[in-house]
């Protein structure tokens, strides 16, 4: 064998070792950021514990989960209950949900009141709300204030609405000529006039 026979098979044995060198990096690597290589699998039969190992090469990382293979239908515990249940087709593990069918209309519990009841049509489990029945009529809260309120018709509720209901006049402003001002007879309040 010559010297330059020699130095090929050099060079191809060295280019061998880097190309496994450099997959080993890129498993490593693909590894160090959670990219796994693996099947999940049961653990047991009868049982939806799982387990994932990674298969490449200096990674031990081992995962486990609960995975549940297929779900019977949905199905009331008993006529008078909102609670349902299914159970896994694998290892029998149950589900639980309360789920109510229909409701009554909301119905006011007292007169002179705004609570409100409505109640399940299997179960019979009541449900709560507070309604007002604000009216359209405003009033003012306080003598010198422009906050404005209005009431409930039913139980008399305040309710504050977000805008003040000011009795604006226009005056002239005391210190600069041609300037306006327009100043609340309630409140005293005053906002400049835009002259242009």
């Amino acid at each position: 064998m010559g010297f330059w026979d020699q130095l090929w098979d050099d060079i191809v044995s060295n280019a061998k070792d880097i190309a496994s060198n450099t997959r080993e990096l890129g498993e490593r690597a693909l590894c160090f950021t959670g990219l796994h290589s693996g099947e999940w699998e049961y653990l047991s039969q009868g049982s939806c514990k799982q387990e994932y190992v990674c298969q490449r090469l200096h990674c031990d990382h081992v995962d486990t989960r609960t995975s549940h293979e297929g779900w019977s239908s949905w199905s009331y515990l008993n006529p008078k209950s909102c609670l349902k249940e299914r159970i896994c087709t694998r290892c029998n593990h149950r589900e639980e949900k309360k789920e109510h069918q229909s409701w009554t209309d909301w119905q006011y519990i007292e007169m002179d009141d705004c609570e409100q009841t409505k109640n399940c049509e299997r179960c019979e489990e009541a449900d709560y709300r507070t309604k007002h029945t604000y009216e359209s009529k405003w009033d003012y809260t306080n003598a010198n204030d422009c906050t404005v309120h209005v009431l409930c018709s039913r139980c008399r509720d305040k309710k504050i609405l977000p805008d003040k209901e000011h009795k604006w006049v226009t005056i002239k402003h005391p210190t600069i000529p041609n300037q306006y001002r327009n100043y609340c007879q309630r409140c005293k309040a005053m906002e400049d006039v835009d002259n242009s």
